[in-house]
């Protein structure tokens, strides 16, 4: 059975930083569409060469909707919450950096134009695809270059499949982009709550495994069950993005990063501001170490950096809390799940100055 591995936000405040002020804006642009929309495939057809020119230089992802008719086969939850963000009611609908735009007129002028602004965030992103195990890992550094408005943020980190074909229905579409698949570090992405200033920086390091076989929903009233299953049509296709966009009524997108693909283990675990080498280098253990796992009975929990465990959260799959502990928790903890319901269930760990979040599986 696949592990589902998900090690999710270590938020470091770095105040007294001198943020960079110098790195431009990497566009990110939302296309809400679905194959029974007979107004999707001009749009498509439009915006995909625009995109394809543009590649390596912008973030772009695909929501498949459930409408018209019976919708599109590749609707996901996830992506229905990314339409409820913009009050989409009718598809095409097309996002640019946060606004709706229409896409008829844009053009590779509006990606020049994105290009040249100046971002008020830095984004490095890299990844590493494994598809004999069906995973990600996925590695993230966010810095704020500016002050954002007081609040809250949402940070989302999104894989895509460059090209899918399975899910032809009927509109005439016989080839999908960029399409949408799974929103990390949770459904609805990450929110950061509060005023951000510069030099403030957010990393991730996550690992996602896709379950289970490969399977075609007949439409969008049956949606794929990502606990068993997934709609991934080619895993060496997969390719990842982040955005760090306003929470508030204005939606800004204050930035996006294009994952970079790594083979290389080291390259990929290398610190941030350095160059692939390829070349091993000696790193100080971070992050907890929960096992055993699967377990009937207890886990444990240790701290790899020496930090003591503040508090210990775990929810079951729908959000909810069933245990939390606190105090007295040492470097070495040992927690009982023995009465909780078979099943998969989140571990979150704080240690004073970073959240620690990983799957356990209870039998």
């Amino acid at each position: 059975m696949n592990r589902l591995l998900l090690l999710i936000p270590l938020t470091v405040f770095s105040i007294s930083v001198i943020a960079q002020t110098t790195v431009k804006r990497t566009p990110f642009y939302e296309v809400f569409s679905s194959s029974t929309c007979p107004p999707c495939k001009p749009a498509n057809d439009h915006l995909s060469p625009i995109f394809e020119e543009y590649r390596e230089n912008i973030a772009v992802v695909k929501y498949q909707m459930s409408w018209p008719g019976s919708g599109d086969p590749y609707y996901t939850p996830e992506g229905n919450g990314r339409r409820g963000i913009y009050s989409v009611t009718g598809v095409p609908y097309f996002v640019q950096n946060g606004e709706n735009v229409s896409y008829a007129s844009f053009d590779g002028d509006d990606i020049d134009d994105d290009l040249e602004d100046d971002a008020r965030v830095k984004i490095e992103l890299r990844y590493m695809l494994d598809p004999s195990t069906q995973s990600v890992s996925i590695k993230a550094h966010i810095e704020a270059l500016d002050s954002l408005h007081a609040g809250a943020q949402r940070i989302g980190i999104i894989i895509t499949e460059r090209i899918n074909h399975n899910n032809v229905k009927t509109n005439g579409e016989t080839e999908f982009h960029n399409v949408f698949k799974k929103m990390l570090p949770a459904s609805a992405g990450d929110f950061i709550i509060g005023k951000v200033v510069p030099g403030q920086t957010f990393e991730y390091d996550t690992t996602y495994v896709f379950q289970g076989d490969y399977r075609l929903p007949n439409n969008a009233n049956d949606p794929i069950n990502t606990a068993i299953e997934h709609s991934v049509e080619d895993f060496d296709s997969l390719h990842v993005i982040v955005f760090m966009q306003s929470a508030a009524a204005d939606k800004e997108v204050y930035q996006a990063g294009i994952g970079e693909a790594y083979t290389s283990v080291e390259d990929f675990e290398r610190e941030w501001g350095s160059w692939p080498t390829a070349v091993e280098e000696t790193k100080k253990p971070s992050g907890i170490h929960i096992y055993p796992n699967p377990s009937n009975d207890r886990i444990n929990i240790a701290s790899l950096n020496g930090k003591e465990i503040a508090q210990v959260k775990i929810f079951n799959p729908a959000g909810q809390m069933v245990k939390s502990t606190t105090g007295g928790l040492g470097v070495n903890s040992s927690i009982s799940v023995q009465n909780l319901p078979t099943g998969m269930y989140i571990v979150s760990v704080n240690t004073g100055d970073a959240v620690h979040t990983k799957s356990i599986v209870v039998q």
